[in-house]
């Protein structure tokens, strides 16, 4: 695939709220993830524990997808959102800018760029 055929599809399936399945047919076993706290993550199978352990103390309502912006072998999405603690019931709105990178048809990087403090 393509960088802008796998944003496309990334975007679908954000929209659709199917991000788990983005996981395993878009990105390579060895992909970066990299938090806006400077948090990295390498390998798939922790990045999957990663998301497991966030959606089991986070629920994220109301999820809006901007994009893609595509240059190159990178595309950016934009995401807005409500994200709700579990345990408590606070929520706050929450945006991020994330920016990927592709090699050999699938995204080997991704890097979440907000606001922190």
């Amino acid at each position: 695939m393509t960088t802008q055929e796998i944003a496309v599809t990334l975007v679908e399936l954000c929209r659709a709220g199917k991000l788990d399945e983005a996981y395993p047919t878009l990105f390579a076993d060895n992909a970066v993830h990299i938090e806006g706290t400077g948090e990295v993550t390498t390998g798939l199978s922790a990045i999957l524990a990663n998301a497991e352990a966030f959606d089991a103390e986070t629920a994220v309502s109301d999820v809006t997808v901007q994009g893609p912006f595509v240059h190159g072998d990178q595309f950016a999405l934009h995401y807005a959102m409500t994200m709700t603690t579990k345990a408590t019931g606070a929520s706050m709105p929450f945006a991020e800018v994330a920016l990927y990178e592709v090699s050999n048809g699938k995204i080997v990087s991704e890097k979440f760029l907000y606001g922190v403090g």
